[in-house]
């Protein structure tokens, strides 16, 4: 298979949608994941009506993940009725991050041609204390359309991601490598978050998602509304710079 062609049934497989002139095949009920508790049916009859909607409209299961993920988010981080609003901001990045890792090293396992890791630029490196973090243009090319799609912009945010780049690349498998600007102020580093919250919306995502780019761009969508919500008492820009900070440093992030 040549490289184009890797390419093309990775992206079916990851982000189907994006795929030129693809018809996204209906998900068929022996496909809706198992879900347990009394709960079980409705939840099922979801997943599945989602998915007729997605049909027509690719973006419906993550916008609507992400207004159960802030609505979430935000009954869990307030305190007398208010949220801290770059708390929430550290949290939908962190979370957003890890699931886009998640969901390219998901899918690259679904894979016994290991040509696919060249084509998509990817590798791993273990670092001298075992962990391993991700590397390549890829990786970063998908944080970049969740910065932008939380942004709610076309510009490439390249040159504000670039020094998070490098001194994330020159601090992996160091403490450095989980300090950001805003540890101190927030409370909690990057990988503090995901160790909390962590598979905490496994069963949301079952229903509202399918495919495995949908869960980070949940969070996308999750950080467009919280922008708004808070930008009375954060700007817009700042919301933003703490988004990267945290969510850059957990996609590239693997254990």
């Amino acid at each position: 298979m040549d490289n184009q062609a890797l390419y093309t049934e990775f992206m079916k497989l990851y982000s189907p949608s994006r795929v030129k002139d693809y018809t996204v095949p209906a998900r068929k009920p022996e496909e809706i994941p198992a879900f347990d508790g009394q709960d079980a049916e409705q939840l099922r009859n979801i997943a599945m009506h989602v998915d007729e909607q997605r049909l027509r409209d690719s973006n419906i299961g993550m916008q609507m993940a992400g207004q159960d993920l802030l609505e979430n988010l935000i009954r869990w981080l307030s305190q007398d009725g208010r949220v801290h609003a770059e708390s929430l901001m550290a949290v939908i990045g962190a979370m957003g991050g890890h699931e886009l890792q998640r969901a390219i090293m998901q899918t690259l396992g679904r894979f016994e041609d290991k040509q696919i890791w060249e084509v998509l630029g990817i590798l791993i490196a273990e670092t001298k204390t075992g962990e391993k973090n991700l590397f390549g243009d890829f990786a970063g090319n998908e944080f970049s359309g969740f910065y932008m799609t939380a942004a709610q912009s076309s510009e490439s945010p390249v040159e504000k991601l670039k020094p998070i780049s490098s001194a994330c690349a020159s601090a992996a498998g160091t403490e450095k490598y989980w300090e950001t600007p805003f540890n101190k102020q927030i409370g909690i580093s990057p990988k503090g978050i995901v160790d909390i919250f962590d598979h905490k919306f496994d069963k949301m995502f079952a229903t509202f998602t399918r495919f495995p780019h949908e869960r980070p761009m949940a969070y996308a969508f999750a950080a467009m509304a919280a922008i708004k919500k808070v930008e009375n008492v954060l700007k817009k820009e700042d919301a933003l710079t703490i988004l990267a900070e945290y969510g850059w440093r957990t996609s590239h992030y693997i254990c």
